[in-house]
């Protein structure tokens, strides 16, 4: 439901806040695999191999950058919860391709959890998570994410963060954003975009 503030922004393309309908989510997902395959055969078209060669190119009509950010994502990968085994099956599919080839094309994901127990979350996505920002959490889910993080993570107090990228680690403080100031920042996000064009 924290998520309903956003439904005003322009460059929203879809918004699901009630997930307890995992066909809606899988309809989402299938869009995004055909678009991906629309953007690789465009890539492959112009003789490049990832979105920035390709936007140098056509900087006149440049390929947009699309993110998908799913909270509760523990949802999408547990297949007790998905009475279709099948429906679960293409998700994590899909959910896959997105992890491998998305950088290239320009599709991200932002996966938040509060917890990974029951979640059948492969090895293809695992390994291209580049950038893990871990709260004080559960040991098995931590390490999970990132080997030999639970020492760290348990000792970690509300509000800190252990960061991991494989280049380098580091731990700092987040920032608590009240509903007034997230209110506010959208409302700016909303009327900086009203003259812009949005597909």
């Amino acid at each position: 439901m924290e998520f309903n503030r956003y439904r005003n922004i322009k460059h929203l393309k879809a918004l699901l806040v009630d997930n307890s309908d995992i066909q809606i989510t899988l309809e989402i997902l299938r869009d995004l695999s055909e678009a991906m395959k629309q953007r690789g055969g465009m890539l492959r078209d112009q003789g490049v191999s990832n979105i920035g060669e390709y936007n140098q190119r056509n900087s006149a009509d440049r390929m947009p950058q699309i993110i998908l950010v799913a909270d509760e994502c523990h949802e999408m990968f547990n297949p007790h919860g998905n009475k279709d085994r099948k429906q679960f099956n293409e998700i994590a599919t899909i959910m896959a391709k997105i992890a491998k080839e998305g950088r290239s094309q320009g599709v991200h994901m932002v996966l938040a959890t509060q917890t990974l127990a029951q979640t059948e979350i492969s090895n293809e996505i695992l390994n291209n998570i580049t950038d893990h920002y871990l709260l004080k959490c559960a040991p098995g889910d931590s390490e999970r994410m990132v080997r030999d993080s639970s020492s760290i993570t348990a000792n970690l107090k509300t509000g800190d963060v252990y960061y991991h990228h494989v280049e380098h680690q580091t731990q700092f403080r987040s920032n608590y954003i009240s509903k007034e100031d997230s209110d506010g920042l959208i409302s700016q996000i909303v009327t900086k975009t009203e003259p812009c064009q949005s597909n």
